[in-house]
């Protein structure tokens, strides 16, 4: 995915507040009652649903808050901290002005938000095949995605741990 974040060049640094957070820790979003995007500069940010379900792994030059930047409407998830970050936050209303002005920085936008359709579309794909097994062996044939632990990976199925398991048991039996 394209490094969304150099676009941001368009902002000023007064209009950019970054901040540093260690391994472990849950960020928010909302800073002073008002709505960000974040972007992350260094690290990786797991984004979790209301229901505890990994939706995604952020990494450097990722962001999180501008696929409903636009409508207004907030999502129920949960940021937490997967290695030591700096995070950068853009108010959003500050977000939905610079895209009048600054084509470059709009154009950028929607190549992003391209980039996340494609990804959601195959996301989507996976989590409707019926069975562990193939959504595991789907997911191993994917390429780009990284998680540190087997928990993570099996949350992003939408499977259980033993699920998983049995899984790759199964694909390392059909291997031989």
């Amino acid at each position: 995915m394209q490094d969304f974040i150099t676009s941001f060049s368009a902002f000023s640094d007064q209009e950019k507040l970054v901040k540093e957070y260690q391994k472990g820790r849950l960020v928010d979003d909302r800073l002073k009652n008002e709505d960000y995007v974040v972007a992350v500069l260094k690290g990786k940010v797991s984004v979790y649903n209301e229901n505890g379900v990994l939706l995604t792994v952020l990494k450097k030059g990722e962001c999180y808050g501008v696929s409903n930047l636009l409508v207004g409407s907030s999502l129920s998830t949960k940021l937490a901290v997967i290695e030591d970050s700096s995070l950068m936050f853009i108010k959003k209303d500050t977000f939905r002005a610079k895209l009048k002005t600054d084509l470059a920085l709009s154009n950028a936008y929607n190549l992003y938000l391209s980039q996340k359709v494609d990804f959601l579309l195959k996301r989507i794909s996976l989590l409707t095949l019926q069975s562990s097994h193939d959504r595991v062996k789907a997911f191993l044939e994917m390429e780009d995605v990284q998680f540190n632990t087997k928990e993570e990976i099996a949350s992003y199925l939408g499977i259980s741990r033993s699920q998983y398991f049995k899984a790759i048991s199964a694909l390392k039996t059909e291997e031989k």
